[in-house]
């Protein structure tokens, strides 16, 4: 988990981005994971899903 911003800060610095720029860029990656993931996702899975959006989401 949170494994995204820890790649995303380091994409980031190399590409020269700001903290704004790089946040900005975390959550549109994350919204457009969701997006493929929310119509495999089932019974339990769905669970975990929401705990793992709640610790991105609460993280930044």
């Amino acid at each position: 988990m949170r494994c995204t911003y820890k790649a995303a800060g380091i994409l980031g610095d190399e590409l020269g981005w700001n903290s704004a720029k790089i946040k900005e860029e975390t959550v549109n990656f994350l919204q457009e994971r969701w997006k493929g993931k929310r119509p495999l996702l089932d019974g339990d899975q769905i669970a975990q899903e929401e705990l793992n959006q709640a610790v991105y989401y609460n993280f930044k």
